[in-house]
């Protein structure tokens, strides 16, 4: 069964490869995951981090320009710093009863610059 829904599954950049220099540079545009269905699996992977540290996070909100903007309950990643790097995380975002429209990555990055790629993985909704 994994392997199905291993190749039923999407792959969406959030963050594309490289150094970030700030938090603007870190953050993801707004997401709509209502043409995916199950789990959202969101993969952060953090090289270098040249100075300082970046925090990581998912929100949440009701349409593309991030209105009703939250944080995702339990969607945050560990804190990566010049102490713990590199470091590949993976958080899984249930898609269990009422959830978002769209998703965003927060990358609040302290002084920097820091090396980060960010994919999601789902399985699209087949009509």
């Amino acid at each position: 069964m994994l392997g199905n829904q291993a190749r039923a599954c999407s792959a969406v950049s959030l963050i594309g490869p490289g150094a970030k220099t700030d938090t603007a540079g870190a953050t993801s545009a707004w997401t709509d995951i209502s043409a995916y269905k199950g789990d959202v699996v969101i993969i952060a992977s953090i090289g270098t981090v040249t100075s300082g540290s970046i925090a990581m996070k998912m929100e949440s909100a009701t349409d593309d320009s991030g209105s009703g903007k939250a944080d995702i309950a339990g969607a945050a990643f560990t804190t990566v710093t010049t102490s713990n790097d590199p470091m590949i995380q993976k958080l899984v975002i249930p898609r269990i009863g009422s959830h978002p429209k769209f998703m965003r990555f927060l990358g609040t990055i302290t002084t920097g610059p820091v090396d980060a790629c960010v994919v999601m993985f789902a399985n699209p909704t087949y009509v």
